[in-house]
């Protein structure tokens, strides 16, 4: 079997505790376990210090979580970031 991949970009996602990061979370957790490599573009920060309560889903070698700053993400989508045009 070929190997998969996929990028998701998502606002909130644990271990932010958030509501909004769940149901990615449990999508991210089922791809992971099907042998796909996922890679996770988050934008929210932990602003409280408890974690999600789906942080453990989260947590495999496949699942790889980064992190910018949603400045930059705003920018990209709104298409006022250089390179990119409405």
């Amino acid at each position: 079997m070929p190997d998969k991949k996929i990028i998701l970009l998502c606002w909130d996602f644990p271990p932010n505790d958030g509501i909004g990061g769940r149901r990615w979370a449990k999508l991210i957790k089922y791809l992971a376990k099907s042998d796909v490599e996922c890679h996770v573009i988050k934008c929210a920060k932990n602003a409280k210090s408890k974690n999600s309560s789906w942080t453990k889903d989260v947590q495999s070698d496949k699942i790889k979580i980064y992190n910018i700053e949603s400045y930059f993400l705003t920018k990209w989508l709104n298409g006022t970031s250089s390179g990119f045009k409405k």
